[in-house]
C-alpha cells in the first residue's frame, strides 16, 4: 500500500527528466544557431533563473511518505545546479559573441588609421586620400551605431552580475 504513494509521488519528477538529461553542450549549440539577440538571451537567462527558484521552491528537501522517509536534496540540487549552470553557460556564449563584435569594430578603426598614416606618394594618391577623409563621418556613424548596439549589450551583462575578463573589459 505505501509503494503505490511512494511510485505517485515519483512520478512527480518525470517532469524533470528532460532536464537531467539535457547536455549543456548541446543545448548552447542549439543556441548558437538560432543566433539570438540580446533581448533573446536575457529572456533565456531569465527563464533558467525563474525554473531554478521553482526548483527550489517544489522540490523539497526531504519527505515521509508513510514508512519511507525520502532524501531529495540530491535530486534538487542536481537540478538547481544544471539551472545554474545553463545560465551561466549562455552568459558566457553572449560575452563570447560581444568579444567578437568589439573585436571587428576595432579591427575597423584600426584600418581608417593605417590608411590615414599613409603618406601620399602622387598627387593621385593625395586626392584618393582627400576622398576617403570625405567618406570618414560615414563610416565612424555606421561604426557608432554598432559601438552603441554592443554596450548596451555589455549592460546586459552588468544586469547579470557578469565579471568581464581583464582583456574583455579593455576591449569594451
Amino acid at each position: 500500500q505505501a509503494l503505490i504513494h511512494l511510485r505517485a509521488y515519483l512520478k512527480r519528477y518525470e517532469k524533470f527528466s528532460p532536464l537531467a538529461e539535457l547536455n549543456v553542450a548541446d543545448y548552447l549549440k542549439s543556441i548558437m544557431e538560432k543566433d539570438m539577440s540580446a533581448y533573446d538571451v536575457k529572456r533565456e537567462i531569465e527563464i533558467h533563473q525563474q525554473e531554478k527558484e521553482s526548483l527550489e521552491a517544489d522540490i523539497p528537501s526531504s519527505i515521509v511518505i508513510g514508512p519511507f522517509w525520502i532524501n531529495c536534496d540530491t535530486v534538487r540540487n542536481f537540478l538547481v545546479k544544471k539551472r545554474r549552470e545553463l545560465a551561466k553557460a549562455v552568459l558566457e556564449l553572449l560575452a563570447k559573441k560581444l568579444r567578437t563584435q568589439t573585436e571587428e569594430i576595432c579591427e575597423e578603426f584600426k584600418v581608417v588609421s593605417r590608411k590615414l598614416f599613409d603618406r601620399p606618394n602622387a598627387i593621385e594618391d593625395a586626392a584618393e586620400m582627400r576622398e576617403y577623409i570625405r567618406s570618414l563621418p560615414d563610416t565612424i556613424t555606421q561604426n557608432q551605431q554598432k559601438i552603441d548596439k554592443v554596450m548596451s549589450d555589455y549592460e546586459l551583462l552588468e544586469d547579470f552580475y557578469y565579471n568581464l575578463s581583464t582583456d574583455d573589459f579593455n576591449a569594451k
